[in-house]
């Protein structure tokens, strides 16, 4: 019987010794990420009004500047996702059909990311 407690004893300090030892946090990514630079040319690239701010499609992301400093998005929201790729087809549209579109903004689903 001693030696049964004995064994139980050290299971039970094994166990709380590893799940001290193992702690799962995970680490949260911000939504962005600080540009090197300036994005290109914005005069010419798709463009949209997501979360109170403008944001610009280029080099295969989205832009939009945070407190004076241009951020992109680590992953294309679906909004925007959505968003540019109406875009694109109505790229295709002659621009005679274009001149009568509506430009709204992009509502995002959640709380800003951009801050």
């Amino acid at each position: 019987m001693r030696q049964s407690n004995l064994i139980r004893s050290f299971a039970m300090a094994a166990t709380l010794a590893l799940a001290a030892g193992c702690s799962t946090e995970a680490a949260v990514q911000p939504a962005f990420v600080e540009a090197s630079s300036a994005p290109g040319d914005l005069a010419v690239c798709p463009h949209a009004f997501y979360e109170g701010r403008a944001v610009y499609f280029t080099n295969d992301r989205w832009y939009a500047q945070d407190r004076g400093q241009w951020v992109y998005y680590r992953d294309e929201p679906s909004e925007l996702h959505e968003h540019r790729l109406h875009a694109q087809l109505a790229a295709r549209v002659p621009q005679d059909a274009r001149a009568h579109a509506l430009v709204e903004p992009v509502h995002a689903r959640g709380a800003s990311q951009l801050e």
